[in-house]
């Protein structure tokens, strides 16, 4: 890769430092104005929302406070096996034993037991 001596006395600029506003206190529009100036416009495209994706559907609700939140109870169906629904997994977990050596129960079928074991 060839020098030139444009690329030696030309030195690149880098980005533009970022304007820092924190401290900018604005009591009138006029000094608003001012500051607002000094800020770049990046020139961003908007995004492009299909329409079925900016539909809300069903009604929305707003709460005042996070105190009054409930929590919420999902149902889910118990991924115990009818089979094994005497044995208790606390105990089966506390220990590095296979719990096949712990318990007399099997679950009925091949999927059960793949199921179970995991």
């Amino acid at each position: 890769m060839p020098f030139y001596l444009d690329d030696i006395l030309n030195e690149k600029k880098g980005p533009p430092p970022a304007l820092d506003l924190s401290k900018a206190r604005m009591p009138t529009k006029e000094d608003f104005d001012k500051v607002f100036e000094k800020v770049p416009d990046y020139k961003i495209k908007p995004g492009k929302v299909r329409p079925d994706e900016g539909r809300v559907s069903g009604a929305l609700h707003f709460r005042s406070s996070r105190s009054e939140r409930q929590p919420v109870q999902l149902s889910y169906p118990d991924p115990m096996p009818a089979s094994m629904a005497g044995v208790s997994l606390d105990d089966l977990c506390s220990t590095d034993i296979n719990w096949r050596m712990l318990t007399m129960a099997r679950p009925r079928g091949k999927l059960e037991d793949e199921f179970f074991s995991k």
